[in-house]
């Protein structure tokens, strides 16, 4: 039975029942049994064993209580939960369902119960609320939307809706509130469940759901929607099999939408298809089930059908094609999400909406399509990648029809990931450099790193400015690096060839480079602008950045933040004048409709900060932000409910969470008079934390960032012209090392400035200060800087001074002396190696070497200039685990590949491994860090070179050593000015 739950989709939840029907008989088995669900579990590819029970949860109830089986008899660790409580709240809601619906042993779920069967249910759902410590009116209301949408599609099966509203108060006589009223506060959540509930499948022309749709009043415009929305679509993409229960007719499922929306108009609304589409999309992402998951579009396809008139309100289209571009990722689903948003594109096209978010949309929807197309490992999802490429590019050109939409796809067409037809290749052409700087600067487009390539092509023509491309355009291309799994061939190529056509050339990063605006940017922008509603700005840098999440193509996130939205429109939301909230986007005023019930935060301390195990967490950094920022929200929840609100997000998004921490930790600081304890408190955890020499980098920059992002800020009725530096007592000096470690080096030299303000000691008597700023003016563009080192070490200091100076026939004298004298000091053998290398005696370097002492080889061999010299000297036995950070190891282990393999295909997979770790190092390199960032952008160039020489055509003309100069010209004119 395990091998059949894990090919047969359709009898798998059989099969899983009787497996825990074994259990059930024979509790001996309870070991065997769950090897096998975990096994079964584990090949499906679900990261939880407890997402086999979620999957068949409701059919699972079911089949327990028609058995008359006890549910508490499974041992919790076999559904994969830890303890009876945690099995018992996700059992809540299927389970409770079943108990209030099921017609004792019928096996149906389309008749009301009898008054014996209610009264037997009544028990079973108390005592189920009772492990999960709830009274059942709690129960009732928490799965409230289901219970009515489940009542509601009984009543319309069984045409009894004469009794339905009676029914409905039985049902919910525990639950206090006027009927109507509170329908009208869950009318989005009842649609969602009713349309969860519809069972029909056959969504073809002649099916039942198109025959269903005969009974709307506008058919004939709502069949042919639906077709639409369906038009790519087949029965030949799947293998069709009976839903789980509950299940409806199309015909029952309409006539339910009817009566909600004659009890609670408001079903009829745009903001209750807003909310429809985020939660049945939502759903539809977190189900692994496929049969389930086209069952759901089956549902929205239905609404869509039957309300498209809302679908000329912009934000309810831009919903769809984001939720639906989404779905582009899952092979099975591709289809009906082109159907759709082919339908919506139309939509587009004729009212002529200029979207600002359609180029970020048609960016990703054309490279899930080039994602497909060069799939390459079966010819079924090729194929399907090169129609869908065509498709995409057919849309974008429809839409360049119309003027007002032409210039929103001129912005994605920089971005696409292949060659495009020609009628839009004509029109790339056509898109001038200086436009290219603008599409990279729009943080509304999110995969625009594919711009590299046009830039390399103006570049390739001498058309891209150089100081332009120095001082912006590198900065927000190393921004927009996507994960190397999103990072293609031909981008690298561009990139790294861009470089070389620029000479190298690279400037300091410009102040506020552009990106999508975080909780802190937010906070600073709010502050400027002094809104006369202070709500807005306590409470707007998180709602804003909350609603600049929901424009992502990330289904989790958005999905968590509109859940998180939904518990702050509970509390009171501000009303957002333009433009912090652009004209036409609506998401808030429809958030505001319907809303869940208000959290309430956890009564908490800032003191619980002095127990060790929020120290120790600093160890493992997305354990570490959730818990402190769950804990600050909670303390602030006592003062304004507004930051219970938080948690949802706070708690599962570590992106999120490390953004609000600096905001959190101002809430918790700014009302709160001088010399205030919990500016001690935090004063000596965050000491504490950096103190860590296990601490986390992410940890130790979160930290700077929060001592950073108070100096925006002054407290409230302090004088001190300086009072924004003192927000907290943390060591200047120690925050300074700790820059440095994060690689934030004008961050760890300005620290270095206030310490001399603020510190009691003085830089002189602090034996750290000058090996800080030594370090620190060797990676920034400030060479002058070094000069202003006050020194206690003269020799030390011209030492430094002579490398600084790449003066190295004096740092050779100084090193060579030492050395000379007897010195073992690493660093000054090392200075005689740096100097010979500079010289150009490499093999001289090596030779000195091999006369050094065992401790200094074991030292060298592993250092970035043992890397720099070994392929020099075509040393090819250093170790091959150098680290990502030594930046001599990349091109010294391509030019081995070449030197040692005989495989062309095994080289050429080392040179790309290599050129792929170092893109993957820029990207997570701080802007901060220029001397880093230099040398991986050096590496790439040689690396590129690399690639060039490795070309079909240049092997072939080395193989027959017929190599003219026009081939190799280039190789030779490289600009004296190369960096």
């Amino acid at each position: 039975m395990g091998n059949a739950m894990i090919v047969g989709s359709s009898v798998r939840r059989g099969a899983y029942f009787h497996i825990l029907e074994v259990q059930m008989n024979s509790p001996a088995f309870t070991h065997h049994i769950e090897c096998i669900l975990k096994a079964v579990a584990a090949r499906m590819g679900f990261k939880k064993f407890s997402t086999l029970f979620e999957c068949y949860s409701s059919q699972i109830a079911y089949s327990i209580y028609n058995g008359g089986f006890d549910p508490y008899r499974f041992p919790p660790h076999l559904l994969g939960y830890d303890n009876l409580r945690a099995y018992a709240e996700a059992a809540f809601l299927p389970f409770s369902l079943v108990y209030l619906f099921a017609d004792g042993k019928s096996g149906s779920w389309r008749k009301s119960p009898s008054v014996a069967d209610l009264k037997n249910s009544r028990a079973l759902f108390a005592t189920h609320c009772k492990v999960t410590q709830k009274t059942p009116a709690e129960g009732i209301a928490r799965c409230f939307p289901e219970i009515i949408a489940n009542q509601i599609n009984i009543s319309m099966d069984s045409d009894n809706q004469e009794g339905l509203e009676d029914e409905l108060r039985a049902r919910l006589k525990d639950l206090k509130g006027d009927l109507d009223q509170l329908l009208g506060s869950h009318v989005d959540g009842i649609v969602v469940e009713i349309l969860r509930g519809l069972g029909d499948q056959e969504f073809g022309p002649d099916g039942e759901i198109c025959r269903s749709l005969q009974m709307l009043k506008e058919s004939e415009r709502a069949i042919a929607n639906f077709n639409s929305i369906t038009r790519y679509r087949s029965f030949s993409d799947f293998q069709f099999h009976e839903p789980n229960l509950p299940a409806f007719s199309t015909t029952t499922i309409l006539r339910s939408l009817a009566w909600i929306a004659r009890k609670a108009p408001a079903a009829e609304s745009p903001a209750t298809t807003f909310h429809v589409l985020h939660r049945m999309f939502a759903e539809i992402q977190d189900c692994p089930l496929v049969n389930e998951q086209l069952r759901l579009l089956n549902g929205i396809s239905v609404w869509i059908a039957s309300y498209p008139i809302h679908f000329t309100d912009n934000t309810i289209l831009r919903t769809l094609v984001q939720w639906c571009t989404t779905c582009m990722s899952q092979f099975d689903l591709v289809r009906a999400a082109q159907s759709m948003i082919e339908w919506a594109l139309g939509i587009y096209a004729k009212t002529g909406y200029a979207e600002t978010r359609l180029p970020d949309a048609l960016i990703a929807i054309s490279c899930a399509a080039h994602d497909y197309a060069t799939n390459g490992s079966e010819d079924v999802i090729t194929i399907l990648g090169v129609d869908l490429v065509r498709w995409i590019e057919d849309q974008a050109f429809e839409l360049c029809k119309r003027s007002d939409l032409k210039e929103l796809v001129l912005k994605a067409l920089p971005a696409w990931p292949c060659d495009p037809i020609p009628g839009l290749a004509a029109l790339l052409d056509n898109i001038p450099c200086s436009k290219l700087s603008k599409i990279l600067g729009d943080t509304r487009i999110s995969s625009k790193f594919r711009v590299v390539r046009r830039l390399h092509d103006f570049a390739s023509r001498n058309e891209l400015p150089a100081e332009r491309f120095a001082q912006s355009d590198f900065w927000r291309l190393k921004n927009s690096i996507p994960p190397l799994s999103q990072l293609q061939d031909e981008d690298v190529d561009a990139f790294s060839s861009l470089l070389v056509c620029q000479q190298g050339k690279i400037s300091s990063f410009e102040v506020g480079q552009a990106g999508r605006l975080t909780v802190c940017d937010w906070q600073r922008r709010l502050t400027r602008k002094k809104p006369e509603d202070t709500q807005i700005q306590i409470q707007g840098p998180f709602i804003l950045s909350l609603h600049d999440i929901l424009q992502l193509h990330d289904p989790s996130q958005v999905h968590t933040a509109y859940k998180t939205l939904r518990y702050i429109a509970s509390v009171k939301m501000p009303v957002f004048p333009p433009p912090l909230i652009p004209e036409g986007s609506r998401e808030l005023e429809y958030l505001q409709r319907y809303h869940f019930a208000s959290r309430t935060g956890a009564a908490r301390e800032l003191t619980d900060l002095h127990q060790p195990l929020y120290v120790e967490l600093c160890k493992d950094f997305p354990k570490w932000i959730t818990a402190l920022c769950t804990l600050l929200s909670d303390i602030l929840s006592s003062q304004d409910p507004f930051y219970a609100q938080l948690v949802t997000i706070l708690e599962s998004d570590v992106a999120f969470a490390e953004q609000s921490l600096p905001v959190l930790v101002h809430s918790i600081l700014q009302n709160e008079p001088k010399g205030n304890p919990s500016s001690q408190i935090l004063s000596q955890y965050f000491t504490s934390v950096l103190c860590q020499e296990s601490a986390s980098m992410r940890c130790l920059k979160c930290i700077v960032d929060v001592v950073l992002h108070l100096r925006h800020f002054r407290p409230m009725n302090w004088k001190d012209a300086l009072v924004n530096d003192k927000w907290l007592n943390i060591s200047f000096r120690l925050l300074g090392s700790t820059a440095i470690t994060c690689g934030a080096y004008t961050t760890a030299l300005l620290f270095l400035e206030l310490a001399t303000e603020h510190d009691i000691l003085s830089p002189s008597e602090d034996p750290h200060a000058e090996a800080i700023l030594f370090d620190i003016y060797s990676h920034i563009d400030e060479p002058d800087g070094f000069y202003g080192i006050k020194t206690q070490d003269l020799r030390h200091f011209l030492v430094k001074r002579f490398h600084h100076e790449k003066q190295w026939d004096k740092a050779f004298s100084f090193h060579g002396a030492a050395v000379e004298a007897g010195s073992n000091v690493p660093s000054e053998v090392e200075g005689v190696f740096q100097s010979l290398h500079a010289f150009g005696f490499h093999h001289l370097a090596i030779s000195a070497l091999q006369n050094a002492p065992s401790a200094t080889q074991a030292t060298f061999h592993s250092s970035e200039m043992a890397y720099h010299l070994g392929w020099r000297t075509e040393t090819w036995d250093l170790p091959s685990n150098a680290g990502e950070s030594n930046s001599g190891a990349p091109l010294y282990h391509a030019l081995r590949a070449v030197y040692r393999e005989r495989d062309n295909q095994s080289i050429d997979n080392v040179v790309r491994q290599c050129s792929f770790s170092q893109m993957e190092q820029l990207r997570a390199l701080g802007d901060e860090n220029l001397f880093e960032i230099r040398q991986v952008t050096q590496n790439l160039m040689c690396l590129n070179q690399v690639g060039q020489w490795r070309t079909k055509k240049n092997q072939q003309d080395l193989a027959i050593k017929q190599v003219t100069f026009g081939s190799w010209a280039r190789a030779g004119t490289e600009s004296s000015d190369f960096e």
